[in-house]
């Protein structure tokens, strides 16, 4: 993975991580359930654009025009899609 790219997620899992504090807080609080599940989606949606953003950082064409990735990779990426 390059260097920016792994700052970049980095940085999205720390929003990630605060967004999940929220939840946290919300439900301590007793906060209504339609709050609490806006937010629960909106830290779905984070976690779903960062596992894209990282499958198309390790998707990303060689110099020759080719797409290297291994068996299991491959596996892996078909089942996150479903």
């Amino acid at each position: 993975m390059a260097k920016d790219t792994r700052a970049q997620a980095i940085d999205r899992l720390h929003r990630l991580e605060g967004q999940i504090r929220g939840v946290e807080r919300l439900i301590d609080r007793n906060q209504p359930l339609p709050l609490v599940l806006q937010q629960l989606g909106a830290a779905s949606s984070a976690v779903r654009s960062l596992m894209v953003a990282l499958i198309a950082d390790r998707l990303e064409q060689k110099e020759d025009g080719t797409i290297a990735v291994t068996p299991e990779e491959a596996g892996w990426i078909k089942k996150l899609l479903r």
